[in-house]
């Protein structure tokens, strides 16, 4: 239980720790969130996901466009698969860097690409429409970037919000945001 008594579902990320700052964020904002699931990408996918009425799928170091396992492959499938079931369920869901990719490529094959090297540092993500995300407001807000590939070749409709060069930092797909970061 969280500190508004309500359930939080989750699973330790990794040993730096990542998943605790995602709970503090929620707990700090004041936003009643009823059963959320977190979810990482790089391990099964929680059976108690179906009573999550919010879901938030994680990040990773690891990019589409590199060598990785089959087995690594297959499950990442099978976790996009079951989110996207979600999703079709009405149930919202947050994608973050590698989560909003593994989308994105499940959604529009091709659309994630390799940039050739790591993005790192701060820019301006600039919304393209109004959202729930990002308000009412299409002003720059600055963020922190870390990524190897871009979202790129999507639906223009869907597309939320994107960096001074033009680059796709976030989109919108049912009850799905992907957001690069």
């Amino acid at each position: 239980k969280n500190n508004m008594g309500k359930d939080i579902i989750g699973y330790q990320m990794n040993p730096e720790g990542d998943r605790q700052d995602i709970y503090h964020i929620i707990r700090e904002s004041g936003e009643s969130l009823e059963r959320l699931a977190v979810i990482d990408i790089l391990e099964p996918f929680p059976v108690e996901t179906p009573r999550a009425k919010h879901i938030i799928l994680t990040g990773s170091t690891l990019t589409l466009s590199e060598e990785m396992p089959d087995d690594f492959r297959t499950h990442t499938e099978r976790v996009s698969e079951e989110v996207l079931r979600q999703v079709d369920n009405g149930i919202p869901v947050l994608g973050i860097c590698y989560g909003s990719q593994v989308i994105a490529e499940k959604l529009w094959s091709g659309s994630v690409q390799p940039t050739g090297k790591w993005n790192v540092g701060r820019t301006k993500i600039i919304p393209t429409q109004r959202n729930s995300i990002f308000g009412e407001s299409l002003e720059p807000l600055s963020i922190t970037i870390s990524y190897k590939d871009r979202i790129a070749g999507i639906p223009k409709k869907n597309i939320l919000a994107k960096s001074p060069t033009g680059e796709i930092l976030a989109y919108r797909y049912k009850s799905f945001i992907g957001i690069l970061g």
